[in-house]
This record gives structure tokens, C-alpha cells and sequence, in this order.
């Protein structure tokens, strides 16, 4: 349960009366004709968001979206990028509150951009947020967990305060969504500490209730009721009855799975009767439809009816599908309770089976087509961080990394369609076999090109991106060297490979055999160029790494590399340095470098398992199927 949802909040004003609230809207409009007439697109822009943002505070949504676009159109839009992304987020905002939640990302994406350009840190930490509880609600929550690990990050590194609470509190509920309940517990336990350690005893009671919310799921009843208790108790000595009623629901739920039916019918009326006042349609159908299964379970079937007949109306006039998809289950149930021998229940329920079999088939398939269409947007983003990072050390190292990247997307995209045209053999092996003598040839080129440019860097920074873009370019370049000698063999021989790689880029960071004692153990396994090639990247990346930053002053550095077949069908690869090792934080998935960004998204291609220990050093323990 979101309990806090977060908006862009620019100003600060207090309307206390209609004519006040005229008078504030006057004064408004007549800053814009006057900042326009004076060709200040500044002030235009911000006195347009200032009404907006006056009409978001009066709740009236459609008015407040009109002033925020307003605001960033051609007409008048500001060359202040920090002002401008304040709109967006706004405008996210709104979206978001409709339900027009695919747009409302596109709003928060463009805001987190221009934050992020401008070095906004907390800015950008807010709007991640924002994200993050927008792919939780269309079911992403591997974005979301992602988008909210960026913002933990920045928060858990200052003091305790209200954004931290919510950071954790957001990270419990979309792990109730995947139904990680373990893990839900601990973001609760920590959002709990943070407020206390904050002093903002304001999230205590709604924290109290989603850990007993949690307990439910869990089948943990007492703990449940003890959190919940905690809950009702502050908030009727706050007198906070509105969001009273929903801990009595979650109470009501407890004691109707211990059998204390008697007990949660009294809390569930008494949260009936608080949201029926706040006239809450969507707490109201949640209570109802506890209390019809209440009264199902007492076979008290009239009552059952009654209450149905109430909430569907609630349902089909709020427009609320799912809830009104759980009431229709509940009426079947009535139905098929005082019918048992009826065949047309059975029908109808083999019916829903199917119906739902192929909506969950639609679904999964939607959510895929926008994983898809997000994960492109977020690598385009990544893409033009890195370029603009690049132009600040150099313009012409910008240049460099980007053939290199765009020689490698080239070589995947063309490797992926060789890929499609399997079917027809011969023409595969032709076109594998032209692939192969071109890219060998131009991944050759580039990779004594990049060579030759970092003799002339002094720039460590600058070196390190070049040399990094070489071992990348030369891990694929010796697949490709090794296919070209044998046109009819599309396996790689791994133990070669390794041996060759590894002496490469010992060599590349400057390591001699005196000075790094290096392990190479490799069985003798002959692995698909398919999957040769991203495991030579992941190798790279891995090896680079250690290579780079592991061996800080270290007086006797040790670097082992194995790659062993322990079963059929199956390789484990292993990386350990003696260095100074990694924090935890940076082996989380979708954190760190680029490089280590990568290594995840292609054991994950690989449908692999990856474990790292940070402790004597960072080891990759790395299981795939062949």
C-alpha cells in the first residue's frame, strides 16, 4: 500500500478563502502579461508553472496540466533546464494521478535528464522515486527496484529524512507486489528506523501497517496483530480516522484467517462505516469484499447477497475492473454455494479458466513489448550520458568510443540477423563466412587504431576509456580471428581463448609476469560462437576490472581464472582477484560501471546465475548453460 506519493513541489502558498484564491489568480495572470510584454521568458515561464501549480494545489488537474504545458511550449518555454524539469515532473505527476501512467514516464524520464545534466542530485533522486512507484503500478518491478536503487543510493549516504522513508517504504511495497516477502519486511524494518532516527513520528503508523500487512501474507498472524494493534492505536489517539479504516480491514482479515469471526466482523463494520463517511469507493469495495467472504464462510448467503449487490454498484460506477473482476468471482461462489449441482457453474468456471489463461498471455505480452520499449529509452539515456561524459575529458576521445560502440552494436545486430537465417543453411554459412572475414578485418583496424591513439594520452581517465574499448574490441577479434582460420568449425576452442585474452590484457594495463601472478585453468571445452562471444565479453569485463582496480599499492597482486565443463551442458566460469576488493552495493545488479551493467545484462541473456564474494578480494562465481 503507497502511503505517500510524491509531486513536484515548487512553491509554497496558502489560500484561505474564494476571493483570496481570485485575487492569487489575478495577480498571477498578470505577471505573464507583463514578464511577456517585457520578452522575459524566464519569468513568463515561471509565473505559467506558478499557476499550475496554484490550480494542482485546488486539485483541479485538467487546469493545472493546461498551465504546466503552457509553460514548456515553444511560445514560452524558459532556457532554464532546472525550471523546466520542475513542469515536467509536475506534469508526470498529474499523469500518473489519472492513470495515464505510459506518458507520465515519458515526463518523468525527460525531468531525471535534465537533472542529471545540470548535476540536480536531489532533484533527480525525487523524480527517481516518482519512477519507480510508476513501474511498480504497470508492473515492471524490475525497472522499478532498479530506478530505486539510484535514489537509495544517493539518500542512504546523508542523513536520515522523509525521502529515505518513502525510498524504503516503496521498495516494500513493490516486493509485496512480487510477493518477496522476506524481503519487504527488511525495506519496512529500515523505513522504520530511518523515521525514528529521524524524529518523524508521522510515518510510524502507516509503516506499523504495512509490516502487518506483510505478516499477513505471510501467515504470521501474531506478528501481524501486533503491528496492527500498534497501528490502531496511534492513529485513534491522533484521531486520523480516515486512515484508521484500513488498519481495522487488515485486522478484520487477521482475525478472520485465525477463525475469530465474531471479532473480525466488528472490525471490519467499524472500517466499513468510516470509509462509507469519507465517501472512499475503492476502501470501501476492499472492506466489502472481506466481509462477503465472511459471510460466504458462514453460509450466510442473504446477507452475502445484499453486500455484493452494494459493492458492484460501488465497482461498475467508479470504474474499477479488477475489484469488480473479484466481486463477480465472489458472486459465482454465492451461486455455485446455493447451487452445487448446477452445470452451468461448472461451464461458466472452465470458461474463466480459459479467459484468464489467454488474458495473463496478453498481459505478460504487453508488459514485454514495454520492458522493451523502456529498456531502449533508459540504454539511449545511458548512451548520451557517456557521450557527454566523454566530451568534457576530450572531443576526440568521444569520437573513438563511439565507433567502438557502434562497430560493436553493429557486429550484435549483424550476428543477431545471421542468427534468424538458420533455417536455410547454406546461405547462413556463406553469410557467416563473409561476416567473419569483415569484422575480423575491421575489428583488427580499430582495436591498433585505439592502440596507437593511447600512447599519446596522459589523461589517466582518458586511457583507461581507451584501453577499455580495445580489450572489448580485441575480446571479440580473436573469435573472430579463430572462426576465419577454420571456415567450416563454428566452435571456439575455450582454452585457447583464455590463454590469449588474459595474456592480452595483462599486457594492456601494464602487468608483467613478475609483477602479477596470474592462474589460467581451463578444461578443454569447445564452446558455440553463439555463446563464445558473450562470455569473451564477460571475461573481459571481469578481468579488466581487476586489472584496473583491484591492485592499488598491493605488493604481491594474484589474479586466477577458471573455466571448467563440471557437467554436461553446463560451464561455471570463476574470477578471483587478492585485491582490494568491492562494496556490496556495487555488485547489485544494475549498479557500478558500464561494463559491469553489461556483464549482468549478458548473463542474464545467457539465462545464468551469478555470485560474488567481496571479502580477501572480489571472486565471480558464473554458472551458464550451453
Amino acid at each position: 500500500m503507497r502511503f505517500i506519493s510524491i509531486g513536484c513541489v515548487v512553491f509554497v502558498l496558502t489560500f484561505t478563502s474564494a476571493g483570496a484564491q481570485d485575487r492569487k489568480l489575478d495577480s498571477l495572470r498578470r505577471a505573464v502579461q507583463t514578464e511577456q510584454a517585457a520578452g522575459n521568458r524566464y519569468r513568463t515561464s515561471f509565473s505559467l508553472s506558478h499557476i499550475g501549480f496554484y490550480y494542482n494545489s485546488l486539485k483541479r488537474d485538467d487546469s493545472a496540466f493546461y498551465y504546466y504545458k503552457l509553460s514548456l511550449s515553444p511560445r514560452f518555454k524558459s532556457a532554464n533546464d532546472t525550471l523546466n524539469a520542475s513542469s515536467l515532473n509536475a506534469l508526470g505527476t498529474l499523469l500518473q494521478r489519472k492513470g495515464m501512467l505510459d506518458s507520465a514516464i515519458y515526463y518523468f524520464s525527460d525531468a531525471l535528464y535534465l537533472y542529471q545534466q545540470h548535476g540536480k542530485r536531489g532533484n533527480a533522486m525525487a523524480v527517481e522515486i516518482n519512477l519507480a512507484m510508476v513501474y511498480k503500478e504497470i508492473g515492471l518491478y524490475e525497472e522499478a527496484l532498479d530506478t530505486l536503487l539510484n535514489a537509495l543510493d544517493y539518500l542512504e549516504r546523508r542523513p536520515p529524512g522523509a525521502y529515505l522513508i518513502i525510498g524504503y517504504n516503496t521498495q516494500g511495497n513493490i516486493c509485496l507486489k512480487t510477493r518477496d516477502y522476506q524481503d519487504a519486511l527488511v525495506s519496512f524494518n529500515n523505513a522504520v528506523h530511518a523515521a525514528r532516527a529521524a524524529g518523524i513520528d508521522a510515518y510510524i503508523a502507516p509503516l506499523l501497517n504495512n509490516k502487518g500487512e506483510t505478516f499477513l501474507r505471510l501467515h504470521r498472524y501474531d506478528s501481524a496483530l501486533s503491528c496492527l494493534i500498534r497501528a490502531e492505536n496511534i492513529k485513534r489517539n491522533a484521531r486520523d480516522t480516515k486512515a484508521l479504516g484500513k488498519t481495522l480491514n487488515l485486522l478484520g482479515e487477521t482475525y478472520m484467517a485465525l477463525g475469530d469471526e465474531r471479532r473480525a466482523t466488528s472490525l471490519l463494520q467499524e472500517a466499513l462505516a468510516i470509509h462509507t463517511a469519507a465517501d472512499s469507493r475503492i476502501d470501501e469495495i476492499i472492506v466489502l469484499h472481506n466481509l462477503i467472504e465472511l459471510q460466504l464462510r458462514q453460509r450466510r448467503y442473504a446477507e452475502a447477497g445484499e453486500l455484493l449487490d452494494r459493492a458492484e454498484r460501488l465497482a461498475r460506477a467508479g470504474r474499477a475492473p479488477d475489484y469488480l473482476r473479484q466481486l463477480l468471482e465472489q458472486r459465482l461462489a454465492l451461486y455455485r454455494a446455493m447451487h452445487p449441482n448446477d452445470l452451468t457453474v461448472k461451464i461458466v468456471e472452465e470458461l474463466l479458466m480459459v479467459k484468464d489463461s489467454l488474458l495473463n498471455k496478453d498481459k505478460a505480452q504487453s508488459l514485454q513489448a514495454l520492458n522493451i520499449q523502456y529498456k531502449t529509452r533508459q540504454n539511449l539515456e545511458q548512451l548520451a550520458k557517456m557521450g557527454q561524459e566523454a566530451i568534457q575529458h576530450q572531443q576526440w576521445i568521444n569520437r573513438l568510443i563511439g565507433l567502438a560502440m557502434g562497430v560493436t552494436i553493429v557486429v550484435i545486430v549483424i550476428y543477431l540477423l545471421y542468427r534468424s537465417s538458420q533455417q536455410n543453411k547454406r546461405k547462413a554459412e556463406t553469410l557467416f563466412k563473409e561476416l567473419n572475414h569483415r569484422v575480423k578485418n575491421n575489428l583488427q583496424i580499430l582495436s591498433s587504431v585505439l592502440s596507437l591513439q593511447s600512447q599519446n594520452v596522459k589523461d589517466e581517465d582518458a586511457l583507461l576509456a581507451i584501453k577499455s574499448s580495445e580489450s572489448r574490441v580485441n575480446a571479440m577479434a580473436l573469435i573472430h580471428k579463430k572462426l576465419y582460420r577454420d571456415d567450416n568449425n563454428r566452435t571456439i576452442d575455450m582454452k585457447e581463448y583464455v590463454e590469449e585474452l588474459g595474456d592480452f590484457l595483462v599486457h594492456t594495463y601494464g602487468f608483467t609476469t613478475d609483477r602479477l601472478q596470474l592462474r589460467i585453468q581451463c578444461d578443454a571445452v569447445s564452446i558455440d560462437v553463439d555463446k563464445a562471444i558473450p562470455i569473451g565479453l564477460i571475461l573481459n569485463e571481469l578481468v579488466s576490472n581487476a586489472l584496473k582496480y583491484a591492485y592499488d599499492k598491493h605488493p604481491a597482486p594474484a589474479l586466477e581464472i577458471r573455466l571448467q565443463e563440471p557437467r554436461a551442458g553446463e560451464v561455471r566460469i570463476d574470477v578471483r582477484d587478492n585485491g582490494v576488493g568491492m562494496g556490496p552495493q556495487k555488485t547489485r545488479e544494475g549498479s557500478g560501471s558500464f561494463g559491469l551493467k553489461m556483464v549482468n545484462m549478458l548473463i542474464k541473456e545467457l539465462k545464468g546465475k551469478v555470485d560474488v564474494e567481496t571479502q580477501a578480494g572480489t571472486a565471480y562465481r558464473i554458472v551458464l548453460p550451453l
